[in-house]
């Protein structure tokens, strides 16, 4: 049985002079910024040399490694793909952290192995087979199927052929769907029952639903991945009911339901909805009977900051735990 081929590095260079770009992190977000893209890069070159898969699971997991919230890590990862740290194109449709820089320096690190692997579609090295000498075995292999794409399942495993493109998942320790955090559960425990298409009901228009979802909510986890079990929960949603068969409806709740609310939009807590969390039956229930809804002591809907929070909820909704 053949040795099987280290994906990581062991270690990375660390200029003493960053380039302009990393001092913008820096001067925007401080040594937080600075220590996040730090842990970042150690994240990429551990785990796959080149790149890392910002899945909101793997970012919640990091978050817990690093002690920042949730909100700034994004606001990180948003200003360095703005100013060309990580590769957007990439991060848009794979959901994957890179650049070609990263990738050079891990291509020198590994350029002694005997063999290296690559996935085709997220390189930016162009000829990367002539770095290595030949007797260096480089594999470049290809993703079977568009990860990104609306027919694929959130859940499946991009396989390419040694190397995989895997999903993290995090679960409570009750295994229950809580408010707080309510991971992508196995298919079928966490979705409706198939429903019968009506003649009279019009197509969900999934798209531009997300595209609402982005417009109206910027501060909320972006899509990356809309796999089966969300198309088949979101379309559950719009047929539901014929007043939600309109996008005005979905822009109002939106704004109404949504950014309303403190507790979903993450103004009091590391959590943060998310449009594949608003649309899991329980959850979306939740939301349109008032769960959510900003209350001061009277029961009555307040402003945000009007709101004391330690009164709001109580600790079973408050505490997050993870596995």
């Amino acid at each position: 049985m053949s040795r099987p081929v280290k994906p990581g590095i062991d270690y990375f260079p660390l200029d003493v002079s960053m380039d302009d770009k990393m001092e913008l992190i820096e001067a925007k977000h401080g040594l937080v910024g600075f220590g996040i893209m730090i842990k970042l890069y150690q994240q990429i070159y551990r785990k796959n040399g080149y790149y890392l898969e910002a899945t909101e699971e793997r970012l919640l997991l990091f978050k817990r490694q690093v002690n920042v919230d949730i909100n700034s890590i994004n606001a990180v990862i948003e200003d360095a793909l703005r100013w060309g740290l990580f590769d957007e194109r990439l991060y848009r449709k794979y959901g994957i952290l890179t650049s070609k820089g990263v990738q050079k320096r891990f291509v020198e690190a590994t350029k002694r192995r005997k063999e290296v692997e690559f996935i085709k579609e997220f390189l930016l090295i162009e000829d990367i087979q002539s770095f290595y000498s030949d007797r260096v075995n480089v594999n470049i292999n290809s993703i079977n199927a568009d990860i990104n794409s609306e027919n694929a399942d959130s859940g499946t495993q991009s396989k390419v052929n040694k190397t995989k493109v895997n999903k993290s998942i995090i679960t409570s320790p009750s295994g229950d769907s809580s408010p707080d955090f309510d991971p992508e559960l196995p298919c079928g425990s966490d979705q409706d029952p198939p429903v019968k298409e009506k003649n009279n009901t019009p197509n969900c228009p999934q798209e531009e639903i997300k595209q609402l979802y982005h417009e109206e909510l910027p501060e909320l986890f972006p899509i990356r991945v809309w796999g089966e079990t969300s198309q088949k929960n979101l379309r559950a949603r719009w047929r539901e009911d014929p007043e939600r068969q309109s996008l005005d409806w979905w822009r109002r709740f939106f704004r109404e339901f949504i950014r309303t609310s403190d507790f979903l939009m993450g103004r009091k807590t590391d959590f943060q909805a998310s449009l594949d969390w608003i649309a899991r039956p329980q959850n979306f229930q939740k939301i349109m009977n008032g769960k959510y809804v900003n209350r001061n002591g009277n029961g009555r809907r307040i402003e945000a900051d009007q709101i004391d929070f330690e009164k709001k909820y109580d600790d079973s909704e408050v505490e997050v735990n993870y596995v």
